[in-house]
Parts: structure tokens; C-alpha cells; sequence
């Protein structure tokens, strides 16, 4: 079984993100750190802890660790997500993945913290959390869980 996040057909091809552009999470227009929305290898970062928060989720940030931590119900839950992300520079080494109780499965793109808030590759929310993510022909980013 291939274990790899794969970019999404839906976010494939790089629109364009206008400088007004809204981040709308299930319809919610969502204003924090949206600013900093944007493309790293043709693919679309987005926020994982805001956008979190309003699907639902807690997010526990442990920067220091390299780690973060999103949950429903406990902290302990089996199907808690953590999203690694790290550089050992000794080796020259990168390893960026999340794990979902005893399952690991890689990322394609590394994920990247901008302003204390970590940003992952939008099919993570489309793979991981079976959301719908779109970006509109005036440059506005939806995405939905309702599906």
C-alpha cells in the first residue's frame, strides 16, 4: 500500500491566490494568519491549526520537538494525527510525515512553520481529514468538511 500524501487533482495546477483573497473554513471566513497563504513548489500551504480549530479539532504546537498534535476528544485518543516535520543536519536528513494511531505515512512537500503556525500541503486536509479544498476563480481558498 502506498503510504505517500499525493497532491490532489483539485489543487494540481497553481491558480492564483488575488491579494484580497479569503479563506472561508465550512463557510466561516477565517482571517487569522490567512496572510500567509501560499505556494511552496507549485503547491498550495495552508495553516493546519486555524483551519483546524474551526473544523473541530485541538492543535497542540510543540515547535521545539519538531512535532503537531490535532485531536477530537483527548489528547491520548488513538486517532489523534501528528504531523512530524524536522531537519537533522548531522546526516542531511529530512523527514516530514503524520501518524495516526500506530500508522505513519509520508508527505510529499515539508511542512513549514510562518508565524508560529504550521503550514501543510492542502491535500493534507483533502486526505487526512476528508475535506474538500478549492481555490475560486477570484482567488478566494475554500475549504470544506461536510462531504
Amino acid at each position: 500500500m502506498d503510504t505517500t500524501l499525493k497532491q490532489s487533482s483539485q489543487v494540481e495546477t497553481k491558480p492564483s491566490i488575488s491579494k484580497k483573497f479569503s479563506l472561508y473554513v465550512n463557510g466561516q471566513n477565517l482571517q487569522a494568519n490567512a496572510h500567509y497563504i501560499f505556494y511552496k513548489e507549485n503547491i498550495l500551504m495552508l495553516p493546519v491549526g486555524s483551519i483546524g480549530v474551526v473544523l473541530g479539532y485541538q492543535v497542540e504546537y510543540n515547535h521545539k520537538d519538531n512535532y503537531t498534535k490535532i485531536y477530537k476528544t483527548s489528547y491520548f485518543e488513538s486517532d489523534a494525527i501528528i504531523i512530524r516535520y524536522s531537519d537533522i543536519t548531522d546526516e542531511g536528513l529530512s523527514f516530514f510525515y503524520y501518524s495516526k494511531g500506530a500508522e505513519y505515512f509520508s508527505i510529499d512537500i515539508q511542512p513549514e512553520i510562518k508565524g508560529d503556525e504550521l503550514y501543510v500541503p492542502a491535500v493534507f486536509f483533502e486526505q487526512v481529514l476528508s475535506c474538500t479544498v478549492a481555490v475560486t476563480q477570484n482567488g478566494n481558498i475554500t475549504v470544506d468538511s461536510s462531504n
